[in-house]
């Protein structure tokens, strides 16, 4: 299936819940030996070039600059400047910055806006009269309207080339709040560490979905339970679908498939992703396993930032309670079988690394390691010229 597809799919695998098939009614799973079973995983070693290269990778998306001696702004130079926009006299939210570090001619301003700077004396302050683009993609609201941007010069400056080398503890200390070179370098290690630990516990938990799946059987599957998650799986697609402004009629046109063969993918899916749910439910059943409202809790917390949900109501709305319950349980279960395995670890090789799966049991994290600033959605930046700027930058 296509690539949108297949997203949902992983997304969906991710969020599947475990039906209490195994509450006395009957007997679906015969279990294999599962406690202390024998797995392979892969856990990289952190080297010197690791911590070198994520540090240069970093470093780059935190430039210095330094001041040039030269005293009026030309097309193409990079100037710090202050700003203050106004309408109908009135500052208004987010349309103030200091000591902004623009580029003359990148056009990632509104319009008119680094033109009206060529000619500028450093330290010399100009009022610039605009006018949002209509549409503003920023704020809608700002769309066609006048605007005036009161600007200072502070100084033109150049980028101050910085590496792992070249860094220094007024430089850290400056982008990153380290104190010293030192400690900045302790604190990439322990998130390099940390990242490796994690990927080491992912490839593990996915070797263990595989072991169980090869040593559990599944019996059945009851096909009331299989309608009714395909039933669940299609809603879930079709509100996906609305959500991004399509329908699962635009996707089978662009999949170029018939609603039968997407009914015959989708079924596939969710009796395989049942299957799995099934040898959990049971191995829950016999240890005795369950969750409280702390583990429940810190679960619930981790989907809202994984998933991208603002608050627990809005995971309620498209997510029952027990739903995201027995999700928690699921992923408790498939620890236990972990912290219960024999694992042994081999250092991953390129090749391998490249071809890890994710683990669908897994809520990933997307931790932005650059920068984490945000472009405010009231500065006078132009939207409809960044795809362009992105790619002359690439």
């Amino acid at each position: 299936m296509k690539k949108m597809t297949a997203a949902f799919i992983v997304g969906l695998c991710a969020l599947t819940v475990l039906s209490g098939c195994g509450n006395g009614k009957k007997n679906y799973v015969e279990l294999g030996e599962y406690m202390g079973m024998e797995i392979e995983a892969q856990k990289a070693e952190l080297t010197d070039d690791d911590i070198r290269n994520y540090v240069n990778q970093t470093l780059a998306m935190y430039p210095d600059y330094e001041t040039i001696e030269k005293d009026t702004v030309e097309d193409g130079d990079t100037v710090d400047i202050n700003y203050e926009g106004k309408m109908d006299g009135e500052a208004f939210a987010g349309g103030t910055a200091e000591n902004h570090i623009l580029k003359i001619g990148s056009h990632s301003f509104i319009e008119g806006f680094e033109d009206g700077l060529v000619g500028a004396k450093v330290n010399e302050s100009r009022s610039l009269d605009l006018k949002f683009p209509d549409p503003y993609q920023n704020n809608p609201d700002f769309s066609g309207k006048p605007v005036v941007f009161d600007v200072k010069v502070n100084r033109i400056v150049k980028t101050k080339e910085m590496t792992y080398d070249t860094m220094t503890d007024e430089y850290v200390s400056e982008k990153f709040g380290q104190a010293t070179v030192e400690q900045f370098l302790e604190d990439v290690k322990k998130t390099l560490d940390g990242s490796n630990d994690y990927y080491a516990q992912a490839s593990a938990r996915s070797s263990a979905i595989a072991k169980l799946q090869e040593i559990c059987t599944v019996k059945e599957i009851p096909k009331d339970m299989l309608k009714e998650r395909v039933e669940e799986y299609k809603s879930q697609a079709e509100k996906s679908y609305e959500a991004q402004g399509s329908s699962l009629e635009d996707y089978l046109k662009q999949a170029n498939i018939t609603e039968e063969e997407y009914q015959e993918q989708i079924t596939e899916d969710v009796k395989s992703s049942l299957e799995f749910e099934l040898i959990l439910d049971a191995i829950a059943e016999k240890e005795k396993l369950d969750i409280d409202d702390e583990e429940y809790q810190t679960f619930v917390d981790s989907m809202l930032g994984t998933y991208g949900f603002a608050t627990e109501e809005e995971l309620y709305e498209q997510y029952d309670k027990d739903y995201v319950r027995q999700i928690c349980l699921g992923n408790k279960v498939l620890d236990y079988v972990v912290q219960n395995a024999k694992v042994n670890y081999t250092v991953p090789t390129p090749d391998s690394a490249s071809g890890t799966e994710s683990d669908p049991e897994t809520p990933e994290d997307d931790t932005n390691t650059g920068d984490d600033s945000q472009s405010d959605p009231e500065t006078p930046k132009d939207d409809t010229k960044a795809d362009e700027n992105e790619e002359k930058e690439e």
